[in-house]
C-alpha cells in the first residue's frame, strides 16, 4: 500500500508542478486519494518521509484563505529527484523511475527488519 501511495505521490507532484500549482498537502492529498482510491492522511505522509527522508521535503507555509481573509498554516510537500543522483541509475532509467525503485527496495528492507 505504501508503494502505491508513493507512486501516486510522485505522479501528483509531477502533475502539480506541470500545472504550476503549489504542492500543498490538501492538493496532493486529493490527487492521491483520487488515484489510489484510498484515504491518504498525514500519517501516510510521515511513513513515506521516514522511508525516503532525503527525497521528500516538507515545509510549513502560510496561505491566505480567501473566504476568511486570514492566513492559514499548511504544508508544502516537494519531491526531490536530485536526491538519488548519488545512487547509480540503471541504463535508460529516469530520476523518477529510480526514485520508485529505491523506495520499493527500502520499503521491502524496512518490512523485513525485526521489530
Amino acid at each position: 500500500m505504501l508503494c502505491e501511495f508513493f507512486n501516486c505521490f510522485e505522479s501528483s507532484t509531477r502533475l502539480l508542478r506541470m500545472k504550476g500549482s503549489k504542492a500543498t498537502f490538501p492538493n496532493i492529498c486529493a490527487s492521491i486519494q483520487h488515484l489510489a482510491e484510498r484515504r491518504f492522511t498525514y500519517s501516510h505522509l510521515a511513513q513515506l518521509k521516514y522511508i525516503m527522508p532525503e527525497a521528500i521535503v516538507i515545509n510549513k507555509i502560510l496561505l491566505r484563505d480567501e473566504s476568511t481573509c486570514c492566513m492559514k498554516p499548511d504544508l508544502q510537500v516537494n519531491l526531490l529527484v536530485d536526491a538519488v543522483e548519488s545512487v547509480a541509475k540503471q541504463k535508460g532509467e529516469t530520476g523518477y523511475s529510480a526514485l520508485r525503485r529505491i523506495f520499493r527496495q527500502r520499503a521491502c528492507g524496512f518490512l523485513q527488519r525485526p521489530p
